[in-house]
């Protein structure tokens, strides 16, 4: 899936696109398209989304730089009005995780509402994409879109090139007929080969081209409003996706409800009570004082003169093992004002069987300066941040979402009448989630906060518990959270090679100090050997008039020497030699 993470970069993050222009020069004559609808494939299984009730399947999640401000659920379907002139006029969408094996059929129902017109330099407008698993990234977009050259229907294949940059390639842009502003967009795979195929107003599909993409799973499928990158408006509503495969897996997403397997499923409503439910533990002894069992959830009021400033709350001990959808329901009732710098809220935190202590954290928070969702990362204590999203500061109820796809995990958030959206993506990992947490943070201050959960919902391949009696409550990490992207907080492999940096640094310089210790050794014995033998010591004797000390070479043995005190002459003898 991190092929998955890679082909969806320029979506989330409105990266510019350098090859586009040739990539979508490509015009087809209509009269080639295939009038004659294409007979139905067989497949096995079938899943609808109609967007009219909203985006409430695990699933589907919104995605693209400013979703929140832009997409709205309305009767007719899922509303994408984005306005000219922004900053980053990237891509935006709503996109399933399911994934397809096998032949498969994929249908998207969309509405023109408004397009440039005359259209851009590049194409914009409603666009069906999928996100194949092949090596080198391949995507396959087919739409109904304006540009300068006219108002067309456009199939372009997405590849990852091997310089890093995206590659596009168009190979069909039939013309569509500009007064039609309903239709349908079509991808049916049988066996390798795929079909595009599109219909607009009431006629029949027709087939505007054909590519061999092999067999590999389709692992996204994707409805995009698609921009090109350029700070246009464009108005689109997305009403039905309909998906059908001889397979489609991921029973974390919308086909849980198909699963008579209740162990797959653990819903935990807290208005219920706690007390029966073994599975649950409060995080820090002190937070049961502060916890109270409501109608509308569990309560945490946390004072502000306690003697622990870090968070409190409530964790749930269910092995969660492969593929996992976790969602928190948050209810923020106070909030400290002004808040602390690092912010005061709601926190959905889960904890991994692995031997560096990982987890993953997602935060919503108020802060001096704005209310934010936060994701991250932790290995041991250290906080890795990944992003800060600004949050609606007058949406007090929302629902923080965790969703693992192989090693993929996505961060969803959702408040007000916004669907769940996409904040961040993460390589987790497989190891199985053994507590997921339910926290009240205070930004380590000692603030009073008030929150309620009201529903924590566990959804994943396999559910297994673990009995509390047996496992120590988990501790929670007590770093600063959510480190904004421009001061990422230091990772734990940073700590750690920086430790091993500074013991590296310190046995160097005794390796160099023993060095020179046993170099100036050597050079002190070379120095000595090279010397001659040690000379004769002077004669030194008292004069035996007037006792003045007297010292002469020792060449003088056997002589007279007159003292300099008295004048008398003395002779130097050997027993003179060494006196004192």
């Amino acid at each position: 899936m991190t092929r998955v993470t890679m082909t969806l970069l320029p979506l989330l993050l409105g990266s510019p696109l350098a090859d586009i222009a040739a990539a979508q020069d490509v015009a087809n004559d209509p009269k080639d398209a295939k009038t004659a609808p294409p007979a139905k494939v067989a497949l096995a299984e079938r899943v609808e989304f109609s967007f009219g009730g909203g985006v409430k399947e695990p699933s589907l999640c919104l995605f693209g730089p400013g979703v929140n401000t832009v997409a709205s659920v309305e009767p007719q379907g899922l509303r994408f009005n984005v306005p000219a002139g922004r900053k980053n006029p990237g891509n935006e969408g709503l996109e399933s995780r399911l994934r397809l094996s096998g032949d498969f059929e994929i249908t998207l129902d969309y509405e023109l509402l408004a397009l440039p017109d005359p259209g851009p330099k590049y194409v914009v407008g409603a666009f069906l994409q999928i996100a194949v698993d092949s090596p080198n990234d391949l995507n396959i977009r087919l739409g109904r879109a304006n540009r300068a050259t006219g108002s067309r229907f456009h199939a372009e294949m997405v590849t990852a090139g091997t310089n890093g940059k995206t590659n596009y390639k168009g190979f069909a842009s039939p013309l569509a007929d500009l007064k039609e502003t309903k239709g349908r967009l079509r991808l049916v795979r049988t066996g390798e080969m795929l079909s595009c195929q599109v219909q607009e107003g009431g006629g029949e599909f027709r087939e505007i081209a054909t590519k061999d993409i092999g067999r590999a799973d389709v692992v996204a499928v994707q409805a995009v409003c698609i921009t090109s990158w350029q700070p246009v408006a464009v108005d689109i509503r997305f009403s039905r996706l309909e998906v059908r495969a001889s397979t489609i897996s991921n029973k974390s997403g919308p086909l849980q409800d198909k699963i008579a397997d209740n162990a797959r499923r653990k819903e935990i409503q807290f208005p219920e009570g706690i007390a029966k439910n073994p599975m649950l533990q409060f995080v820090r002894p002190e937070a049961e004082a502060m916890a109270a069992v409501q109608p509308g959830g569990l309560r945490f009021n946390v004072p502000a003169d306690r003697p622990y400033a870090g968070d409190v709350g409530i964790e749930s001990r269910y092995r969660l093992h492969g593929d996992f959808v976790i969602t928190l329901d948050y209810e923020l009732l106070d909030l400290p004002n002004p808040p602390p710098k690092l912010g005061a809220g709601a926190v959905l935190q889960i904890v991994l069987d692995s031997p560096d202590d990982r987890k993953a954290r997602m935060d919503r928070l108020r802060r001096p300066n704005e209310d934010i969702f936060g994701a991250n990362y932790i290995i041991g204590d250290n906080f890795r941040g990944l992003v800060v999203a600004r949050g609606n500061e007058k949406e007090t109820k929302g629902q923080l979402r965790m969703v693992r796809t192989d090693k993929l995990l996505t961060y969803q958030v959702q408040e007000g009448s916004v669907p769940f959206y996409e904040i961040a993506r993460y390589d987790l990992g497989r190891e199985d989630v053994i507590a997921v947490q339910a926290l009240c943070a205070t930004g380590w201050q000692h603030v009073p906060v008030d929150i309620r959960f009201p529903r924590l919902d566990l959804r994943s391949d396999k559910i297994s518990g673990i009995a509390i009696a047996e496992n120590v409550p988990l501790p929670v990490s007590d770093p600063p959270p959510t480190p904004t992207p421009d001061r990422p907080a230091m990772g734990g492999h940073t700590s750690l090679l920086i430790m091993i940096g500074l013991i590296l640094a310190f046995t160097l310089l005794a390796m160099i100090g023993l060095s020179i210790y046993l170099w100036r050794g050597a050079r002190r014995n070379r120095v000595k050997a090279s010397e001659p033998a040690e000379a004769p010591q002077p004669v030194g004797f008292p004069c035996p008039d007037c006792r003045k000390k007297l010292t002469v070479k020792p060449g003088l043995v056997g002589k007279m020497v007159k003292c300099p005190r008295c004048g008398k002459a003395i002779l130097v003898t050997e027993s003179a030699e060494g006196g004192a």
